[in-house]
């Protein structure tokens, strides 16, 4: 799943798989075959920093519960030390909100379609498929450009990016003139499940003509430890 807070950046991949060039690559089908969905929990740590926290660095560490509990988040350190009981508090006070991330276990196949774009890749060891967003309507499709990068090997997504072509208008009054999305992927060696290791967020754009857009983002997670879930059928 993706982290609730990058869940409107995330869009649905239309890809395609016929030629580049003369070279023949995959079908999206031979790569959603390479990238199933594995149900696992993981336990994690994650590193972040966040143009709404200016100049802090957050490790914060996620511990799973057992079959059907909840799982606890702890912020471990800000800045490189322990936080102070105040950090503490408020971040509390954040978790009670609900304001916290997903588990890291990505399923790639919801947001892979049949779709015909195939694109060169500067990296020999890579297939890139190019894809349009179709899930915001409020958003020119013709102005958003994503690509899948996958391993040539084997097919594993290594890479997934996202960006504006032009300027665009999300809701009235906002207008988003650049927007760049990063995401990494690692397959956990014990479940197989395909896993969020590195998500950036860059935009900019104004509200009204006068209050400034600026997000950025960048959360690294690390340290993982995952298991098979449970099958309810058994």
């Amino acid at each position: 799943m993706c982290p609730r807070s990058l869940l409107a950046l995330v869009f649905a991949l239309h890809v395609a798989c016929p030629t580049v060039g003369a070279q023949e690559v995959p079908r999206i089908a031979d790569v959603l075959a390479a990238n199933p969905f594995v149900a696992a929990t993981c336990s994690f740590a994650a590193t972040s920093t966040s143009s709404e926290r200016p100049g802090e660095t957050r490790v914060e560490r996620f511990t799973a519960g057992e079959a059907g509990e909840e799982g606890q988040w702890r912020l471990v350190s800000v800045n490189g030390v322990a936080p102070s009981a105040d950090a503490l508090a408020d971040y509390a006070d954040d978790i009670e909100a609900g304001r916290r991330r997903d588990e890291p276990v990505f399923d790639l196949a919801p947001f892979v379609h049949q779709g015909a774009v195939a694109v060169e890749s500067a990296d020999p060891s890579a297939l890139a498929f190019s894809f349009k967003p179709s899930d915001m309507p409020n958003l020119d499709p013709d102005k958003v450009r994503g690509t899948l990068f996958v391993a040539k090997d084997d097919l594993r997504a290594l890479r997934m990016t996202v960006e504006l072509l032009g300027p665009v208008s999300p809701a009235p009054g906002v207008k988003v003139k650049a927007m760049n999305q990063e995401m990494t992927f690692a397959t956990d060696p014990v479940t197989g499940a395909l896993l969020l290791q590195s998500i950036a967020v860059d935009a900019k754009g104004r509200a009204f003509f006068v209050k400034k857009i600026e997000q950025e983002e960048r959360i690294a997670l690390s340290d993982f430890e995952c298991r098979l879930n449970e099958d309810p059928a058994l």
